[in-house]
């Protein structure tokens, strides 16, 4: 049995990143929070923190405090379910949702999850390397990302496909007026979110059967830009459709492909060991994303 106050000692420790800081929280001195250190790594016979500045979990440290935020979890879910002394409160949860489903899609869903999981939201967007990594420490619960592998201990629970097309304004449109080709691609001006985005690269490869590179691109790391500087002219990109639709309907945009597309599947990834409960945030994100996504 692990050891309550070695667990809090541990975790203010890990959340506040140095013995000074959670000695303050907790009202010991720092040698009390030390000593609890000691006593709970030599019970569990392995090293929880790097001894640097700022203090850093080893991985043996990371796996224990993703179980103590579990524990917080269940506690929380407890007290609701048992008397509802937790009614009128909102428990702590941070997720992180990719630029585009954050967009279009997850307005919904942010809606529900406040008012059906009753939690104080944290929506942080992060790229691919570093949402794992936050995963992994328990800065967030969970993560909607296009990454299908899931981290040690995780799951990545398919969501559906959010479709995207490739479009320019009017203005722009007539530069491909002999359809999407290596010599038009290479003379016009691609907008995209970042250099870590590569759907056109995989759209260009899927359209025409060979890798294409080296293309002029704008980078406007914000969705609304991105789309803004595409209406204004400034060059042709991918839209997800439904953010798409509206300028369709106001032919601000021209799909130059309107007979092919790019579907990009979604996944959750959520904790393996987490409590199955239908208000939980995971249910709540699979049913709203089942919803408004591509089967």
């Amino acid at each position: 049995m692990l050891n309550r106050d070695q667990l809090e000692a541990f975790a203010s420790v890990a959340e506040s990143g140095s013995f000074e800081r959670a000695a303050a929280r907790l009202n010991l001195t720092s040698g009390a929070v030390s000593q609890r250190m000691r006593a709970l790594e030599t019970h569990l016979k392995c090293i929880l923190l790097k001894r640097t500045q700022p203090l850093r979990l080893t991985q043996a440290g990371e796996v224990l405090y993703r179980h103590l935020i579990a524990i917080r979890k269940l506690e929380d879910e407890t007290y609701r379910h048992i008397d509802g002394r937790r009614d009128g409160t909102f428990s702590i949860a941070s997720i992180a949702i990719n630029a585009d489903s954050l967009a279009t899609w997850a307005g919904p869903l942010v809606e529900r999850l406040v008012k059906e999981a009753r939690v104080a939201l944290e929506v942080v967007v992060l790229d691919r390397q570093h949402t794992v990594a936050s995963l992994e420490r328990g800065d967030i619960s969970g993560s909607i990302s296009t990454n299908e592998q899931a981290a040690n201990g995780f799951k990545a629970t398919p969501l559906g496909k959010l479709r995207y097309r490739c479009v320019a304004s009017p203005e722009l449109a007539p530069n491909f007026s002999n359809g999407l080709r290596v010599e038009s691609i290479m003379k016009t001006p691609a907008v995209l979110y970042d250099r870590e985005d590569v759907l056109l690269d995989k759209y260009f490869s899927n359209i025409l059967g060979v890798v294409v590179t080296n293309y002029p691109r704008h980078y406007l790391p914000s969705p609304h830009s991105l789309a803004d500087a595409i209406v204004n002219g400034l060059g042709y990109g991918l839209l997800p459709e439904v953010q798409a639709q509206a300028h369709f309907d106001s032919n601000a945009l021209i799909d130059l492909t309107p007979d092919a597309f790019l579907d990009v599947p979604l996944y959750w990834h959520h904790w393996s060991g987490e409590a199955a409960s239908a208000g939980s945030i995971s249910d709540i994100v699979i049913d709203e994303a089942r919803k408004r996504l591509l089967a």
